[in-house]
């Protein structure tokens, strides 16, 4: 004869009853302890203890669970973890850019600027948005000209091509106010 197992739908109990039957085991055990109650059967206390312990377990368990709800700290561990992993891929891809990418990117560290304006494919950006260097900068919803699409760097990106700033800024920059490096003539397209 197997044991019905209707028993343990009490183990998705919430927090707040594991609390409560956790503390009536743990009174139980304590009164039992005082001498309170006349000396109950040798089963009582064990079944207690495990309840006691059960349900105790099973409160912290909802109180974690509740407070990784409310703040969810694993997603910031691995936001953090996924920062860190892409901004060693870019240390390491700097002295394999291309001049073009390495034209682009001293471009925009001279002028301080991590956003730009180019065509809908990124133009001779194309690689660095392959990349994930250069991303989209749209708003759900926002309106957009193929010629004209926002274009942004990240900023865990910004900083480590600020940090390796030198190695970009032996590329000559254009003097023309006019003239954007990313930007195919379209003479060429």
């Amino acid at each position: 004869m197997t044991p019905d197992p209707k028993w343990l739908e009490i183990l998705k109990a919430s927090g707040w009853q594991s609390l409560a039957i956790a503390i009536a085991c743990t009174s139980f055990l304590w009164i039992e302890h005082s001498g309170w109650v006349p000396k109950p059967p040798d089963w009582t206390f064990s079944a207690a203890l495990f309840g006691a312990l059960l349900f105790g377990c099973l409160t912290v368990a909802s109180f974690i669970t509740a407070v990784l709800k409310f703040f969810p700290i694993q997603e910031f561990i691995i936001d953090e973890i996924i920062t860190r992993r892409e901004q060693k891929w870019l240390r390491n891809y700097i002295p394999n850019m291309t001049d073009r990418e390495k034209e682009i990117l001293a471009y925009l560290l001279v002028k301080n600027q991590r956003t730009f304006i180019a065509a809908q494919d990124g133009g001779y950006a194309m690689p660095l948005i392959s990349h994930r260097i250069v991303i989209r900068a749209l708003q759900p919803g926002q309106v957009f000209s193929s010629e004209n699409t926002p274009f942004v760097i990240p900023n865990h990106m910004w900083k480590t091509l600020n940090e390796h700033r030198e190695k970009f800024l032996t590329h000559s920059i254009e003097p023309s106010a006019n003239y954007e490096p990313w930007r195919v003539p379209w003479m060429e397209r």
